[in-house]
């Protein structure tokens, strides 16, 4: 179980940091798209919600390959490490900053589930829209690949989707005397939505929200899509019903009003659902806009996103010099010396363990386990080029393992009465005293 929390751990810190260098490039890159080209602000922020839900590690220590099993590959077996009969921490900050973590991730998960429960039992009393086939007249704004059913509810005071596989469009009770032009706008931006799959990334962005609720790179790339993903539904809405965009500009400034008395609004749902001072700079995107061909993204567009695509790629690499991981040392490989008598350390495997210091850090989070060492034995019986076949990354578990071994004096592999240089396979044992120490 510890180890597994260690992993979580190990893996949002990794991913915490990751997000924040990928995000200090990602924001000045959409900076370039406050007037226009909001698809490319989206791409960009979209590879960082991809970054935040997959967050890959790439080893580039080498291939990864199996312990030789020849006869130049001796393994020694090394009882526990005890850390001088050393006791685990009372405070164990692994521990604690998963409980954190997990209790985060609970209550937003809960929050979010009764909210979302309770709006959606308020629209138990929609009505269906009278008339659908003035509907589905209205609504020719382009290729509708999902037919939607548009309801009425007093609870939709602003206009919002809800629903993948079977869309459904809300709208304010007053909507049926709103004008045909000022419906259409609407309709138009709700199956924009729809098109193109909108709420299936509003799903994965309320995932990432509840995973990284304590980093604010999240909440700000949250915000960030929300705001793009809304000036790109409407320019494909006004590039359908070919409107005016002063004319929608308007009708936008209405649904601002109309927010204004929001007080609940559901969670997975797509709509004009962004703060006021959004709002506003969406109607002055559109009042600015002056043509469609600013939504189409430009060579340089597509190689800046290829760049960011590619450098969080390689933030997601990691480099090792000890080799985290099952490799072996390239000597290992190419060397095979036939020996007779194996290489030991002097006095045995308790000099190993007496080299061995257990880090106080491992200490003090509890971190136990297995560490496997490669190393060479030279003629003179010093242990050198020591690389971890296997190991534990935080800690300082690993350095400590190599550290004892290199510290350890050997008698060398003999062949024909001959010293040899030969290759050793170490698996040494971190484990921590689990008896209270004897009293004085």
């Amino acid at each position: 179980m510890h180890n597994l929390l260690s992993e979580i751990v190990t893996l949002l810190w990794r991913s915490s940091w990751q997000l924040l260098l990928l995000s200090i490039l990602i924001w000045p890159l959409a900076q370039l798209s406050r007037h226009a080209y909001p698809k490319f602000a989206y791409g960009l922020w979209g590879i960082l919600l991809f970054k935040s839900l997959i967050p890959l590690k790439f080893s580039l220590s080498g291939s990864a390959t199996t312990i030789l099993q020849t006869p130049s590959a001796f393994i020694t077996t090394l009882p526990p490490i005890l850390g001088s009969n050393a006791p685990a921490s009372l405070f164990n900050p692994i521990l604690t900053t998963a409980v954190f973590w997990a209790m985060g991730v609970i209550i937003l998960t809960i929050r979010f589930s009764i909210n979302e429960i309770r709006f959606r039992k308020k629209l138990q009393n929609a009505r269906v829209w009278p008339d659908q086939e003035k509907l589905r007249a209205l609504i020719k704004a382009g290729p509708l690949r999902r037919k939607p059913i548009l309801f009425t509810s007093e609870v939709a005071t602003t206009p919002f989707t809800l629903g993948i596989l079977h869309p459904r469009i809300f709208l304010p009770s007053d909507a049926v005397e709103w004008s045909e032009i000022h419906l259409r706008s609407i309709l138009a931006h709700e199956i924009a939505h729809i098109n193109r799959l909108d709420l299936v990334v509003i799903y994965l962005q309320m995932l990432a929200k509840i995973l990284y609720f304590f980093h604010p790179v999240v909440w700000l790339m949250n915000d960030q899509l929300n705001f793009q993903r809304e000036r790109i539904c409407d320019d494909e809405a006004i590039r359908g019903i070919k409107a005016d965009p002063g004319q929608y500009g308007r009708i936008l400034l209405n649904q601002l009003e109309r927010s204004i008395k929001t007080e609940h609004q559901p969670v997975l749902a797509g709509g004009f659902f962004l703060s006021h001072h959004r709002l506003v700079q969406r109607f002055e995107y559109i009042v600015n806009r002056t043509s469609q061909k600013k939504e189409r993204l430009k060579m340089h567009h597509r190689l800046l996103f290829a760049m960011v695509l590619i450098i969080g790629i390689l933030i997601s690499c990691q480099y090792s010099k000890s080799g985290v991981g099952t490799s072996e040392p390239d000597a290992a490989k190419s060397e095979f010396v036939e020996y007779d008598t194996p290489p030991e350390p002097v006095g045995g495997s308790a000099e190993i363990q007496k080299n061995m210091i257990y880090p106080e850090l491992a200490r003090e989070a509890g971190i136990e386990g297995m560490v496997i060492v490669q190393t060479k034995i030279d003629i003179d019986g010093n242990a050198s080029q020591s690389k971890i076949i296997r190991g534990i990354e935080d800690g300082g578990i690993n350095e400590a393992a190599i550290n004892a071994i290199e510290k350890t004096k050997w008698n060398p592999a003999l062949n024909n009465n001959q010293p040899v240089a030969v290759w050793v396979t170490i698996p040494v044992h971190f484990k921590l005293a689990t008896d209270k120490p004897a009293a004085p």
